[in-house]
């Protein structure tokens, strides 16, 4: 079948951004995204194989999810609906992170806390190797059986402890990043796909979302060094309230994501 005509059955089953069809023809094809331009013909096992993942798209589910990994920081991530697939504004936190500790080269303890599916600690210590010394920790089992699996695939050696929140973490780090559950219940703006394919214990904290920054305001001066930095993740409208929360005994930052959203929290301690 010529390429033209299977994209266009494919678009039409799969009722999916043209962008997540890119993504799906070059998994399949195993090919760049800049060589679609010159595929002519599609041979009937790859297509069988797009016709099976668009009608996963079709059902709503994410095409993450139906692949089974994304791409992040340059890793490959396996993911389900178990665990929540990392965002790019996650990637840009990760990034930032990385970046710091690649121009400040001394070894340092980093606490990936609320880990999901482990990209970001597993991305730390891919880029950071040695100079990164990575604890990951998650209270859902499939998030702990996910890092683990990551860690593995990505052949980076980090501690990985299920714990809700820190009841089970010992000691001080120089970094806590931590991309906690911020989604209010019942909040209109989530994608039905997101509500329908992904895990609620990742997504919603009651409080208004705002549930585990508190608890961090409360306790995460007990297991940073003083210098030590910890960088949240949060919701579009959030990041003023955060902010105000660590007021007392830490200095803070607000940065923009790509977007010019006020997405990231970084809290100095003193």
């Amino acid at each position: 079948m010529d390429y033209v005509t299977c994209r266009n059955k494919i678009e039409s089953l799969a009722n999916a951004d043209s962008s997540d069809i890119d993504w799906l023809f070059c998994e399949v094809l195993k090919i760049k995204r800049s060589e679609l331009a010159r595929i002519k013909i599609i041979d009937k096992t790859d297509y069988k194989k797009l016709v099976y993942y668009a009608k996963k798209l079709k059902r709503g589910m994410p095409l993450s999810i139906a692949l089974g990994f994304t791409e992040f920081c340059d890793n490959t991530i396996m993911v389900s609906s178990k665990v929540l697939t990392p965002r790019f504004e996650t990637e840009e936190l990760t990034s930032l992170v990385i970046k710091e500790i690649l121009n400040n080269p001394k070894p340092v303890k980093v606490l990936d806390l609320c880990c999901g599916s482990g990209a970001i600690g597993v991305s730390i210590k891919k880029k950071c190797k040695s100079l990164a010394n990575i604890t990951s920790s998650d209270i859902s089992r499939h998030a702990i059986k996910f890092t683990k699996k990551n860690a593995k695939i990505n052949k980076v050696d980090i501690h990985i402890i299920k714990s809700d929140m820190f009841k089970n973490i010992w000691g001080h780090f120089d970094y806590i990043v931590c991309n906690p559950p911020y989604i209010s219940y019942g909040d209109p703006e989530v994608q039905k796909n997101v509500n329908e394919w992904e895990p609620h214990l990742a997504l919603y904290a009651p409080e208004n979302g705002y549930k585990f920054y508190k608890i961090l305001s409360q306790q995460a001066k007990n297991y940073l060094f003083v210098g030590g930095k910890l960088c949240l993740e949060v919701g579009h409208t959030m990041a003023k309230t955060v902010a105000q929360m660590f007021k007392d005994n830490y200095a803070t930052n607000i940065i923009k994501d790509i977007n010019g959203i006020e997405r990231f929290v970084i809290i100095t301690k003193k």
